[in-house]
């Protein structure tokens, strides 16, 4: 008999997410199909979810049995724009080691908490870090597609994170005036990916025909699988282009540079076709003023 594969999804997150998928199958009873072992380096990792998601046992006395453990699924879990997750991922995707990051995530946070948190929920190998079309898959297209303030907490922190390092990171979550090139960084790519937003989700994107929304699909990525190759020229700019083509082909959109009339000039028909209305409505008027 075939065995599944031994893990569930390729992303960052796999570890948990195969744990969790094989829960899952286990309540329904889909035990039939061999599974192959988690490698022995996620034992810890596993051993913590079987405590972890049994409701008979308290969370006080999960939590004092694996305190790190504990820590690190609760900065998974916590999704709110404040939470320390967004930074601490930002910061896996830099060069530090896990003491200097440990140290910059929270004075008392330990280092086996940041080293369980990147095998079980951000664990990016050097290869997948190279590889653009893992990244584009499995970090920068979900990360896009999160919107309001958790857009810039999580998309913005990784990319300052991945293509610049700890140094302009850290210069965007502490408070203090920004350098020269990490407020020029944060102004262009704020906006650039602002545009790419607007334009590929809404009304807008869904107003496109399937050969335009297939070429959105493509241009909007196709940046990232060329970031850190030496082959971009600038960031987003053929993408955009190529966007903002497609949408202005198919709904039409105003060019800024087309010149708009600065006044208008508004006429009823009202009292130039129907002068007996005009007359009623003085007449009625008249009748007012003399009560």
């Amino acid at each position: 008999m075939a065995r599944r594969s031994t893990y569930d999804t390729e992303g960052p997150d796999f570890v948990w997410a195969t744990l969790q998928a094989r829960a899952a199958r286990a309540r329904i009873g889909k035990t039939t199909v061999p599974i192959a072992p988690l490698p022995p380096e996620y034992a810890d990792i596993e051993s913590f979810f079987k405590v972890f998601t049994d409701h008979t046992i308290p969370k006080e006395v999960v939590k004092d049995a694996y305190p790190d453990h504990f820590l690190a699924v609760t900065w998974y879990t916590s999704a709110y724009p404040s939470s320390p997750r967004w930074y601490l991922e930002a910061l896996l995707l830099t060069e530090e080691s896990l003491q200097d990051i440990a140290a910059l995530v929270a004075p008392s946070a330990p280092v086996l908490a940041i080293d369980v948190y990147k095998r079980a929920f951000f664990n990016i190998t050097p290869e997948k870090k190279n590889n653009p079309g893992w990244m584009r898959q499995y970090l920068w297209g979900p990360a896009s597609a999160r919107t309001n303030a958790l857009y810039y907490h999580d998309l913005i922190l990784k990319m300052a994170g991945f293509l610049e390092g700890a140094k302009l990171l850290n210069q965007l979550v502490k408070p203090g005036s920004l350098s020269d090139k990490a407020s020029n960084w944060l102004k262009y790519t704020a906006q650039d990916q602002r545009l790419r937003m607007v334009l590929t989700s809404g009304g807008a994107y869904g107003k496109l025909s399937p050969e335009l929304k297939m070429t959105v699909a493509e241009t909007v990525h196709k940046d990232w699988a060329d970031k850190g190759t030496g082959r971009e020229d600038e960031l987003g700019s053929a993408a955009m282009q190529q966007l903002m083509d497609a949408v202005q082909s198919s709904i039409g959109v105003t060019k800024t540079e087309e010149e708009l009339p600065s006044q208008y000039e508004f006429t009823s028909k009202m009292y130039d076709d129907e002068p007996e209305i005009k007359d009623d409505l003085e007449n009625e008027q008249q009748d007012v003023d003399e009560r």
